[in-house]
């Protein structure tokens, strides 16, 4: 495949991939109510990380790189 065709997918699905998240939004954290009407905050945490192989020791990427994103209530 043309470097300049995959370009042009990966924006293709990134921008499905925005669309969908935007009409599926919904808030995370805010406050939490408990049964004492105590409001706290409640703190949701949000990291990323991205998985790729290299070749031997040439630190050159030799995979399509995979990110994982997760939150932590």
């Amino acid at each position: 495949m043309a470097e300049h065709t995959q370009t042009l997918w990966e924006l293709m699905c990134r921008g499905v991939c925005k669309d969908w998240l935007i009409e599926h939004s919904c808030q995370i954290g805010g406050l939490t109510v408990d049964a004492n009407t105590n409001i706290t905050p409640k703190i949701v945490e949000i990291d990323e990380s991205c998985f790729t192989k290299s070749k031997r020791s040439y630190h050159r990427r030799v995979t399509p790189s995979s990110w994982l994103f997760g939150k932590l209530n």
